[in-house]
């Protein structure tokens, strides 16, 4: 269940052992635990995905916020399979699509019955989040992302 992940997202973790953004966002390093743990962790963060495979079909939602009907995620391990990696404090679930190349996985996140995707990796997504040059639609408009500090270490 080890797998290679993005550049961008070891050099994160590297510097942080778990991120809370804005006071919202976690971040979590996924590095930090045994394989077993983070094999668990991965499992059940995806299970209750797997009624959404059923429907086989998902809503997603563009940057305006229109909705359109696709065909469902695969889940991890599977190929392009959603393999999770934050939170935020309103239960939405933050994820990475994996492609083949771990410098190609783009971002996934799931919130009300609703599926957002950002075709960038992990650290464009925080960037352009922070700079308030990319607002996720399921996300608060209201984020305090130009308070200080931005990034907290959490526990």
């Amino acid at each position: 269940m080890r797998l290679e992940y993005p550049a961008d997202y070891k050099e994160f973790a590297s510097r942080y052992v778990s991120i809370k953004i804005a006071d919202f966002l976690y971040v979590r390093n996924l590095g930090m635990h045994s394989s077993g743990q983070e094999r668990d962790y991965v499992l059940d963060a995806v299970s209750w995905l797997h009624e959404f495979n059923q429907r086989g079909h998902i809503d997603i939602l563009d940057n305006a916020g229109n909705e359109t009907q696709v065909p469902a995620f695969q889940l991890y391990p599977e190929p392009f399979g959603l393999y999770p990696w934050g939170t935020t404090d309103n239960g939405d679930m933050c994820f990475w699509l994996t492609h083949p190349g771990s410098q190609n996985w783009t971002i996934v996140i799931k919130g009300n019955g609703l599926w957002w995707h950002h075709p960038g990796s992990l650290t464009d997504f925080l960037i352009k989040l922070a700079s308030n040059t990319l607002a996720c639609p399921l996300f608060p408009d209201n984020l305090e992302l130009d308070s200080l500090p931005l990034f907290v270490e959490s526990d």
